[in-house]
């Protein structure tokens, strides 16, 4: 009884009959691709910033997180038109696909 109640609200078949999307942006696409360059993109900034001066040694992940879509977007920004329309298409064609191991969450 307490199982169907708790299940009442959704209807089995709407739950098997809506896949769930997850359309990833340009900006995550340049980020998974070209880590590296983001990275050194986001130390860049930090320095710029003037972070780097106030505690020397490794940013801390909060520090990195506020300055990686920003970093992310300044590489797209400087990508060749080619490169852009790789990266446009890659961000259709991976809505249809899971997301990496790495990714997933657990």
């Amino acid at each position: 009884m307490c199982l169907w109640i708790t299940n009442n609200w959704r209807p089995h078949k709407t739950v098997n009959a809506t896949p769930t999307t997850h359309k990833k942006s340009r900006v995550d696409i340049v980020w998974h691709q070209r880590e590296q360059e983001v990275q050194e993109e986001v130390a860049a900034m930090l320095v710029g910033d003037g972070i780097e001066s106030c505690h020397p040694g490794d940013p801390t992940p909060q520090e990195i997180f506020r300055y990686q879509t920003a970093a992310a977007r300044a590489i797209y920004d400087r990508l060749t038109v080619e490169d852009r329309r790789q990266v446009d298409k890659q961000s259709e064609v991976v809505v249809l696909e899971s997301n990496p191991a790495n990714i997933q969450q657990k």
